[in-house]
């Protein structure tokens, strides 16, 4: 039964390498099924290849499962015939006595000392592909619904209308200096063409017939006012004696209305903030966060994910995280005022360094002086650092969830032992290899039964 449920496959690595250190080969840690009986390594193996014969022949590095007295899975190389041209040997599959399951074949040449990478072919069948072979279901070809009703042979060629996605390989491209043929991307011109150089140069210093000035070109003389737009309209100027209505303050109400205003606003501080408009408690009322642009303008941004594209994870690594700077500091402009003037507060700022974060690669939290890779950082965008602080979470997180599941495979395999006391009865050691099939994981932590014994699942 378990044989069907279980196939015999690889469920992780077992590979097969030489690495020409001699006449072995290595077969890596990993874990796999033969005939539903669960086999596990936790480190690399040797198996030793007999030395080459006087006509090459190829072995076969199997997990061999002997049921009876031995009761046991291990690796073994199963050594084909010398021939001048060999074929891999037949493997040993029986239901009740051996069953050999292929990893990989090594060739090994005639008079051979050492064994390559190149030597070694893999034969693994994986647990996914091997599982569904096992359970799969066959239908035949006319049971195949919206299957296409012609197929095009193996050899065919297309239209260059065919080709609708992708680049054409650059070999593919007739290029050359003729009518029906394309010039490279890095190609130049001979002397009956200008140079962009010699276009630059005849081009220098001349305007268009027709042309404009910007106001800084204007570097002498007076405009005419007959030249000007007045009046009093959206695209006019206001001439110089105009007078304003009763919407706008005049001098003296502003006056008045300031007069009672804190008359020190030269800057705010952490540990110096004053009473001034923007220093108010708001109570209850709804908030929102505000940004102000690069052109100076505040406003707030929509998060909504109906006005974004291309979201995906933001791929912040773990060991770039932890290296986020917080320091203490502060600012050379207040300690110069504070030489200055002795009574002069300046107080210790705790944050990091934009530039230590543009070291890291982390720019999506620092601001720049503009665009491209010239740009130079400036500021730290403080208030998304929070998210670095989600993201770092949410890896420890998975580090944890990882590490619970190790430690409750562990006391799965110490209740087992201690259960049974199978590791001292079938003679196996608690180490690298283990005939037992590992208990399925759930909630409540049942276990199947019948996968205690490599004699009694099959």
């Amino acid at each position: 039964m378990f044989s069907k449920v279980f196939p015999s496959s690889v469920l992780d690595d077992l590979e097969v390498t030489g690495d020409s250190s001699g006449l072995n080969v290595k077969v890596a840690a990993g874990a796999g099924y033969v005939r539903g009986h669960y086999y596990a390594s936790t480190a690399i193996e040797t198996l030793t290849i007999d030395a080459g014969d006087g006509n090459p022949r190829i072995d076969t590095v199997v997990l061999r499962l002997e049921y009876g007295s031995v009761n046991d899975i291990h690796l073994v190389v199963v050594k084909g015939t010398p021939a001048a041209s060999p074929v891999a040997p037949s493997l040993t599959q029986t239901e009740t006595g051996v069953y050999e399951f292929p990893l990989a074949n090594v060739a090994v040449a005639a008079g051979a000392v050492t064994i390559s990478a190149g030597n070694v072919t893999d034969r693994r069948l994986m647990f996914a592909a091997a599982f569904q072979a096992a359970v799969g279901i066959e239908l035949a070809w006319s049971q195949i619904t919206g299957k296409p009703s012609t197929f095009a042979p193996s050899a065919h060629t297309h239209a260059g209308g065919d080709i609708t996605s992708g680049t054409v390989a650059f070999g593919r491209l007739p290029t050359g200096t003729g009518s029906t043929q394309v010039a490279i991307g890095n190609h130049t011109h001979d002397s009956r063409y200008y140079t962009e150089s010699e276009v630059d140069s005849l081009l220098s210093g001349k305007a268009n017939s027709s042309h404009n000035h910007s106001a800084s070109q204007i570097t002498s003389g007076t405009l005419s006012f007959s030249r000007l737009p007045t009046g009093t309209g959206s695209s006019e100027v206001a001439v110089g004696n105009h007078i304003h209505d009763t919407r706008y303050y005049t001098q003296a109400l502003i006056d008045s209305a300031f007069s009672s205003r804190d008359a020190d606003i030269s800057y705010v501080q952490a540990g110096n903030m004053t009473s001034a408009v923007y220093n108010r408690d708001l109570g209850g009322v709804t908030r929102r966060a505000t940004w102000v642009s690069n052109g100076g303008a505040l406003g707030y941004a929509s998060s909504l994910r109906e006005h974004k594209q291309d979201i995906a994870p933001a791929g912040l690594a773990r060991e770039v995280l932890t290296q986020i700077p917080v320091v203490q500091y502060r600012y050379k402009a207040q300690v110069a005022l504070q030489q200055q003037n002795p009574e002069h507060h300046v107080a210790v700022e705790i944050g990091t360094l934009a530039d230590d974060l543009h070291a890291l690669g982390l720019w999506q939290f620092v601001t720049y002086d503009g665009h491209g890779e010239g740009a130079a950082p400036q500021g730290v965008h403080y208030e998304l650092l929070g998210l670095a602080a989600i993201a770092l979470g949410q890896i420890l997180a998975d580090e944890l969830d990882t590490v619970r599941e190790r430690l409750d495979s562990i006391e799965d395999r110490l209740t087992a032992w201690r259960r049974d006391g199978s590791c001292h009865r079938t003679g196996f050691a608690p180490g690298s290899v283990s005939s037992h099939p590992p208990p399925p994981r759930s909630a409540d932590r049942t276990r199947r039964s019948g996968m205690s014994s490599v004699a009694t699942s099959t």
